[in-house]
């Protein structure tokens, strides 16, 4: 049996969550421009990250690399599938620093709240 009214919150949620980010990140790269503004490429971190995806379908894929494009400094780049089946989403990030934190703050945000919704319980 699903539970529909639990899935609707958490769809809320989400969207709350992808709003904060948001500010969050455009407040980041406001600081970062206004702050340095002679010097910005030296402090800018950028790099392409491969992240494992738990999410395989089309539609919870193409939630997770549309959030990911919203939130400034961020843009999704590519999506490969190997030989054994696995998805892996190519996130092109402003400000890095640690791979496998940004790796994790994808999978343990973005992606598991959009797999709550979708198939409940993650």
């Amino acid at each position: 049996e699903r539970s529909y009214g639990q899935r609707i919150m958490r769809a809320i949620g989400f969207v709350f969550y992808v709003l904060w980010e948001i500010v969050v990140s455009n407040i980041g790269l406001a600081a970062l421009i206004l702050h340095r503004p002679n010097h910005l490429s030296e402090h800018l971190d950028a790099c392409i990250v491969a992240i494992p995806l738990r999410a395989d379908s089309d539609l919870e894929i193409m939630i997770l690399a549309s959030v990911i494009t919203l939130t400034p400094g961020t843009i999704s780049v590519d999506l490969i599938t190997d030989a054994q089946g696995q998805k892996t989403l190519y996130v092109h990030d402003l400000q890095t620093g640690n791979v496998d934190a940004f790796r994790e703050s994808i999978q343990n945000g973005f992606e598991r709240r959009i797999l709550q919704i979708t198939r409940g319980a993650v």
